[in-house]
């Protein structure tokens, strides 16, 4: 073969190879090209055309809680094993919170209050009145009136105590025709012995208190009184009063006294007055009351009181009567007194 038919031979066949190259091109889907990978130098994600492509998200594992598996134990068992801190979902658990012992209530002690002293002052309203046949020797009065009580216990169970009670301003008829009134002054004194018992709980016993004292009355007048005389009865009282809790720190009371035998003594003013040639008195009294203990030392109370004093005389009065014109004979006289006290107590 000629050089001349290489050269034909050799053109042919790159033509044909040509044609072929361009026919296979044009066959290709333009698209698939995308999808080769390409030569050109870049990082990973040029390579990959992902606009084209919407990558979803793995879905999510959705963990379904699990029931514990409950165990059974013996009593042995659960003796033995700790108490657990968490529940049953596992969730620890918080242990309550202890209160605080200053936060607690303390409530009013029901006791009643153990002193050494008690000193009680008590406003006091009183009323007043003598009945008697005799003129002179009936009358009455009203008005305020203040008592001071101590009390000193020398043991718990005993006390010296005494008391003191007087009026205030009080007045009373100065005249037959009542036209004028004097100045009237009651006062009262008592010293002795006090004694206390507990009966029933400790927590909230009955209590009885009692004991003897030296007492002491006086009604007095002005030394220039021409109508009116002065007295005053002396003698030993004996008295007892029962307390009785109603609730924590409240005592309801009852009382009685008596003064069995009073030495009875009119005092000459202006008027030298007897009313008899002898005498004879006693005197009895009875209370109720009730006591707020604010705490161990200190309470209040109010006291309800009615005393009255029996005198009788013997003979003939040596005073003719101003209203009847005759001098009596046997001459009886009924002091009695109505109280109302409202008080505080201080102890210590």
């Amino acid at each position: 073969m000629t050089f001349s038919n290489y050269i034909i031979h050799f053109l042919v066949v790159l033509s044909f190879w040509f044609y072929a190259l361009d026919f296979s091109v044009a066959q290709m889907d333009p698209t698939s090209t995308l999808l080769l990978r390409q030569t050109t130098r870049g990082s990973s994600e040029d390579a990959f055309d992902t606009s084209r492509y919407e990558i979803a998200d793995p879905p999510a594992r959705v963990q379904q809680p699990q029931e514990p598996v409950r165990k059974l134990q013996t009593p042995e068992a659960k003796k033995e094993q700790p108490a657990s801190t968490q529940n049953d979902a596992g969730v620890p658990m918080q242990e309550p919170a202890e209160s605080s012992p200053s936060a607690e209530l303390t409530p009013l002690s029901p006791e009643p209050a153990m002193n050494l002293l008690d000193l009680a002052v008590a406003p006091t309203y009183m009323y007043h009145h003598a009945q008697s046949s005799y003129w002179y020797r009936d009358h009455f009065s009203s008005g305020a009136g203040l008592s001071v009580d101590l009390s000193v216990w020398v043991a718990p169970e005993m006390a010296l105590s005494t008391g003191l009670l007087t009026s205030l301003g009080h007045s009373t008829s100065g005249s037959v025709t009542g036209d004028r009134n004097v100045a009237f002054q009651h006062d009262w004194f008592t010293a002795g012995l006090k004694f206390r018992n507990l009966y029933g709980p400790t927590a909230a016993p009955i209590y009885l208190l009692y004991g003897i004292e030296y007492a002491e009355y006086r009604v007095s007048v002005d030394k220039t009184e021409t109508q009116r005389i002065s007295s005053h009865s002396t003698g030993p009282r004996v008295f007892f009063e029962l307390n009785r809790p109603q609730s924590a720190g409240v005592y309801s009371s009852v009382g009685v006294e008596f003064l069995p035998s009073l030495l009875h003594k009119e005092e000459a003013t202006a008027l030298d007055l007897q009313s008899g040639t002898s005498v004879k008195a006693f005197a009895v009294g009875l209370w109720l009351g009730r006591t707020y203990q604010l705490n161990s030392d200190h309470q209040v109370f109010w006291k309800l009181s009615h005393k009255a004093e029996n005198i009788v005389f013997s003979g003939t009065a040596n005073t003719v009567d101003p209203i009847s014109g005759v001098a009596p004979e046997n001459v009886s006289v009924t002091n009695s007194f109505t109280m109302f006290q409202f008080g505080f107590v201080w102890g210590d």
